[in-house]
């Protein structure tokens, strides 16, 4: 009788645990198909961008990423002495791939959520004074994407966005290295996409967004 209850304690455990398993399997399932799918021309316009990104941020790493921890350390702001050669550098990648923008960020202060620009080409200055949107360490929100580039992965974001001149752009970002292998900063890139304007609810200034996000 006791090697009977046994066995029924033992099949029972089993049982319990096999329902759990698919239980939680179905629920993934779940979820998983209630991720809205990514049109092909969406996606093309992610890939374009983070593979502009992920290009561009490896022919920084090094000197670049060196003259960026100097350039941090310096305190001297836009006044340090290579800030103007660091800056026609990212020019020619904005003009280059005719960005909207190519910019620099750091996490200037673990204890927030924000990043800070360091570096910012700003193709969205006022033409009378051709003063920067984005001034020197000014705060950044945070998204998922730039995490993941922190983390050492390129990435695009999820959804388009409006700049300030109510263009389409699609953000990705990427790690830059110094010389010793130390991601020292991550590159912005803020691409063009007239594309997504047929689909509304990838751009989250949009009143049909799908809401993804980080």
């Amino acid at each position: 009788m006791k090697k009977n209850s046994k066995l029924f304690v033992v099949l029972l455990t089993l049982i319990l645990i096999l329902g759990t398993f698919s239980a939680c399997k179905d629920k993934e399932e779940s979820e998983v198909k209630d991720l809205p799918k990514v049109p092909d021309e969406v996606q093309e316009v992610k890939d374009k961008v983070v593979n502009y990104a992920t290009d561009y941020a490896l022919q920084l790493n090094g000197e670049f990423g060196d003259q960026l921890n100097a350039l941090i350390a310096s305190n001297q702001g836009k006044d340090y002495l290579e800030y103007s050669n660091m800056l026609e550098k990212l020019k020619s990648i904005q003009n280059e791939i005719e960005a909207y923008q190519v910019y620099t960020l750091i996490d200037a202060d673990k204890n927030d959520e924000n990043y800070n620009v360091i570096i910012n080409t700003d193709k969205d200055t006022d033409e009378d004074t051709d003063e920067d949107t984005d001034d020197f360490m000014k705060a950044y929100k945070l998204e998922g994407a730039i995490t993941d580039a922190t983390n050492g992965y390129p990435t695009a974001s999820l959804s388009a966005w409006n700049n300030n001149n109510n263009q389409l752009c699609w953000s990705a970002y990427a790690p830059i290295y110094d010389s010793n292998g130390n991601i020292t900063a991550i590159l912005g890139i803020d691409y063009p996409c007239p594309e997504i304007k047929d689909y509304p609810e990838w751009n989250r200034d949009s009143d049909q967004w799908n809401k993804m996000h980080y």
